[in-house]
C-alpha cells in the first residue's frame, strides 16, 4: 500500500532521484558480511511464488498467511517472511538490544557490526541476519531501506542512477525487471571484492507510488547460489504497509 514515508530526501539527486542512502546501505552490507572473518535490462521475468504460501491479492496488498518453518518479520512500514533461523530488528524496536547481543555473541568480530547498527538505527527500515553461520564465518543478512522520489522518476531511471553510482568494488552481474505482485520491481545482482574478500548481493528494487524500496540480501560468493532460492521466496512475501 503506497504511503508517504517519514524520510528526508538526500541532496545528491534532488532533481531526479536520491540514492545516497542506498549507496550507504550497499557499502555497509559488505562490511556486515566481512565483519565475519554492467548488464543491460532484460525482459520482465516472474519470480516463483512460495509454493507453501497462501496469498490474498488485491490491487494494493498481498498477504502471506503461513510458510512452514518461516516467520513473518515487521519493520518500519514494511513486512516480509524469512526462515526462522533469521533474527531481525526494526528501528527502535523493543527487541533490538536482544538481537544485537545475540549478534555479538557470535564472536568479537561481530561487535563493530552490532555497534554500527545500534548507533544508526534509522539507516534501515529492517535488518536481519541468519543465525546459522557457516564455518567460513560469513554472515548472511538482509536489509530494507526506503526513499521518496518525485512522481516523474520511473523504475528504469532509478536503476540507471543506481548502477552508475555504484562504487568500483561492485560489479553488476545482472539487471532484470521482475513481476512482483502489483509492484513495479527489478533485481540487481552484484558481486563485490573488499579487502580481498568476495561476496555477492541480490538487491530487489521496488517502486510503490513515490516510494522506492530496496531489499538487499547479502552473502558470501560461495553461498550465493545455494541461498538464492530462499532470497527469491522471501521477496515474494514483501508487503509495504
Amino acid at each position: 500500500m503506497s504511503k508517504n514515508l517519514s524520510l528526508k530526501p538526500t541532496k545528491i539527486f534532488q532533481n531526479l532521484v536520491s540514492i545516497n542512502t542506498l549507496i550507504v546501505v550497499l557499502l555497509l552490507l559488505p562490511n556486515l558480511l566481512l565483519g565475519c572473518s554492467s548488464s543491460e535490462p532484460s525482459q520482465t521475468e516472474a519470480l516463483p511464488q512460495a509454493r507453501t504460501a497462501s496469498y490474498t491479492n488485491t490491487s494494493t496488498q498481498s498477504q502471506v498467511t503461513s510458510i512452514p518453518d518461516w516467520k513473518k518479520f515487521t519493520g518500519r512500514d514494511v513486512e516480509l517472511w524469512l526462515p526462522k533461523s533469521y533474527q531481525g530488528i526494526a528501528p527502535n524496536g523493543e527487541d533490538i538490544g536482544v538481537v544485537l547481543d545475540n549478534l555479538r555473541s557470535l564472536g568479537s568480530e561481530f561487535a563493530p557490526i552490532a555497534d554500527n547498527i545500534e548507533e544508526n538505527p534509522n539507516l534501515f527500515a529492517f535488518w536481519a541476519f541468519d543465525s546459522n553461520v557457516p564455518e567460513s564465518g560469513s554472515l548472511t543478512n538482509i536489509n530494507i531501506a526506503a526513499e521518496q522520489v518525485i512522481s516523474a522518476v520511473t523504475l528504469d531511471m532509478y536503476l540507471d542512477s543506481l548502477t552508475k553510482q555504484l562504487p568500483s568494488q561492485f560489479k553488476v552481474q545482472e539487471r532484470k525487471k521482475l513481476s512482483l505482485d502489483h509492484y513495479q520491481a527489478a533485481r540487481v545482482i552484484t558481486e563485490f571484492n573488499l579487502n580481498n574478500v568476495t561476496g555477492k548481493q541480490a538487491a530487489y528494487i521496488i517502486k510503490d507510488g513515490n516510494n522506492i524500496w530496496v531489499v538487499t540480501f547479502s552473502t558470501s560468493l560461495e553461498e550465493f547460489e545455494e541461498r538464492l532460492a530462499t532470497f527469491e521466496q522471501s521477496i515474494t512475501t514483501f508487503n509495504a504497509l
